[in-house]
């Protein structure tokens, strides 16, 4: 072959986030999506005449159905304390469907019909406020305890709001666990969607920043789809959904 140049850059950031874009476009997915069901998600969304959860369960029933069947995707519920565990603790949120295959058969249905049928169950709580930290942090760790060292491990929380439940984790001490658990070698990538405008995206984006995430606000099922398009396919900066992406890390989130 003769003499081959090699090529180099100044920055190691730029080969990081290259390698990050092409690990998000090969890798499957393995992610469970918790969907607000607090009160205010029956609010109308400008003069679409539609719903928040209306645009939410669009974009979940939706995706069920476009995701290829490498991907592994789980589905949640949370609004404050609308669940219990098995010794009668209050939970904010309410496992719908287990993260599985989409291809898995379950008692004669695949995955991607279980959740597609959950999904458009799913129905606002009158009157119930947003346990969201706690059901954060349940679901990094639901994450982390199905790891997959092959896909790009994500949890996607869908909300209009912001955490109202006093007794639960502070925020601080949310962020600081998150991180403290964090395999850096294996992180979990952490998307945080603002359903319609009058989400506190300043909470949600302190929390992305916080633990290497992204936050992006949402007024309909399509800006969801391209949320998840963009927000797993492009790196900007490398927030590191596989192991192979997660020498980028702890470098600085936008």
């Amino acid at each position: 072959v003769g003499v081959v140049d090699s090529l180099s850059t100044d920055n190691p950031k730029i080969l990081a986030n290259m390698w990050t874009s092409y690990l998000r476009q090969s890798a499957p997915l393995n992610a469970l999506v918790a969907v607000d069901a607090s009160g205010s998600m029956s609010t109308k969304v400008g003069d679409s005449g539609r719903t928040r959860m209306d645009i939410v369960k669009e974009s979940v029933v939706s995706g069920s159905q476009l995701f290829p069947p490498r991907d592994s995707i789980g589905l949640w519920s949370f609004a404050l304390d609308i669940a219990k565990d098995n010794q009668g603790k209050s939970l904010d949120y309410n496992p719908l469907v287990p993260i599985r295959n989409l291809g898995e058969d379950v008692d004669g249905k695949n995955q991607r019909e279980i959740l597609r049928t959950a999904g458009e169950k799913i129905q606002p709580y009158p009157d119930f406020h947003t346990g969201l930290n706690d059901t954060t942090l349940a679901a990094f760790k639901e994450v982390k305890s199905q790891f997959d060292p092959d896909a790009a491990n994500v949890v996607v929380i869908m909300t209009d709001g912001e955490n109202s439940d006093k007794d639960s984790i502070s925020t601080e001490d949310l962020i600081r666990t998150i991180n403290e658990q964090q395999d850096k070698e294996n992180p979990i990538y952490m998307l945080f969607i603002g359903v319609s405008d009058d989400a506190n995206m300043e909470s949600l984006r302190h929390l992305a920043q916080e633990t290497k995430g992204e936050a992006f606000t949402a007024n309909s099922a399509e800006d969801i789809q391209k949320i998840f398009q963009e927000a797993l396919s492009v790196a900007d900066e490398p927030t590191g959904p596989t192991a192979t992406a997660a020498a980028a890390y702890s470098a600085p989130a936008q």
